[in-house]
């Protein structure tokens, strides 16, 4: 039997007096002690209900939090899908541009409606949150990005990226409403997202945008060979002519064959063929047959501007030297070059130089020659 120290009152002289009493539990001791209890008992059923309190609302908001995260996905994706529509929308513009209108190209009223334009049908044809999204002009950016530092900077010079925010705020397709944080006091939630796409260097090319069977090696610019310097496709073999001539994916490459292919070019119905960067191999003759010369004066002449420059889209091929090569050789990537002397006299002579920031169609996403592709990829 349990035994319990307890105190009694007795009465002496009409004094009382608290005596201690180890007997088994008289009434009075069992008296306190169950009031003891139940002090006790009250304050834990209380302690219990704040703590179930502070659960469900945690609950609740977690509910909350995790319909915003939700949300914000979409607005992502909506983010992501408008500004990849409007970056095509810029690499189609520069795909009518002559090289010259590329380099001083300034984008104005025009270019801004269209370009914007294709980023507003997104967020109006999507929704988050079952809200078919506005996306302001002030959320939509034009700028260029930098591969180097993965940073976009807002211009209107030779933009090559958009960045569009997609929101669900106050002022701006509306916040979302706590249905469950309201027991925190929190009424209201706003989530917003960003997606910025760019006219990255080139790396696949569709059928018919190489302009010539002529390529740079991968040697000039490991010798030093940039943006603005001249390069020879004839004679080939130096360090300044660090290019060949081929018959683009028709093995063996031929005289006859590049013969054929000049020719075909000088008619218009040659058709280059689509060609990526790190899967496509191309046959390669070494130096240009002497005989073709003439031919390739023919096509100069027909495709030159007043000013005697031809801009030809050529391939980048992966050797380390400068010797021209021969048989099947692995394209890398994409270069843009100036071709401004095809001359006989005194010696023939195929003189260019080497381009950059240029657009061309094709899909970005290659190592970087200086040329960028019409179709753009997101980068952040």
């Amino acid at each position: 039997m349990s035994r319990l120290t307890c105190f009694r009152p007795i009465r002496r002289r009409n004094r009382y007096f608290l005596v201690q009493d180890v007997r088994t539990m008289s009434l009075f001791c069992m008296k306190t002690y169950s009031q003891t209890l139940n002090n006790q008992h009250g304050g834990t059923v209380l302690i219990f209900i704040l703590i179930v309190v502070v659960l469900v609302g945690f609950l609740a908001l977690a509910l909350d939090i995790g319909r915003a995260y939700l949300i914000k996905q979409e607005l992502q994706n909506v983010a992501d899908a408008a500004a990849l529509a409007g970056t095509r929308d810029l690499g189609g513009i520069y795909e009518t541009m002559s090289f010259e209108d590329q380099k001083d190209f300034i984008a104005g009223s025009d270019e801004k409606a269209s370009v914007f334009g294709k980023s507003q049908q997104i967020g109006i044809k999507n929704t988050a949150g079952q809200v078919n999204l506005n996306i302001p002009e002030n959320d939509i950016m034009l700028g260029r990005w930098s591969m180097a530092t993965k940073t976009f900077t807002p211009t209107l010079v030779k933009p090559d990226a958009l960045r569009v925010f997609a929101r669900r705020e106050k002022g701006v397709n509306g916040d979302l409403s706590a249905n469950f944080g309201q027991i925190l006091g929190i009424k209201n939630m706003e989530v917003s997202a960003s997606g910025t796409a760019a006219l990255t260097p080139i790396g696949k090319v569709p059928p018919g945008e190489l302009d010539a069977p002529i390529g740079i090696a991968t040697q000039w610019y490991t010798n030093g060979g940039t943006c603005g310097d001249p390069i020879t496709f004839h004679p080939t073999g130096s360090p300044k002519g660090c290019a060949a001539w081929h018959t683009f994916d028709d093995f063996p490459g031929t005289p006859p064959k590049i013969t054929s292919i000049i020719d075909d070019y000088i008619s218009g119905y040659f058709e280059s063929p689509e060609t990526t960067a790190g899967q496509t191999a191309f046959a390669f003759n070494g130096a240009m047959p002497p005989k073709l010369f003439a031919k390739m004066q023919t096509l100069y002449d027909q495709k030159k501007d007043g000013s005697g420059n031809w801009k030809v889209f050529l391939p980048i091929y992966d050797v380390n030297n400068c010797n021209p090569p021969a048989g099947m050789k692995t394209i890398v990537g994409f270069a843009t070059a100036n071709i401004t002397i095809v001359d006989a006299k005194p010696s023939p002579l195929i003189e260019a130089s080497v381009v950059c920031d240029v657009v061309e169609t094709g899909r970005g996403g290659g190592t970087d020659y200086g040329t960028k592709g019409s179709i753009p990829k997101l980068v952040d």
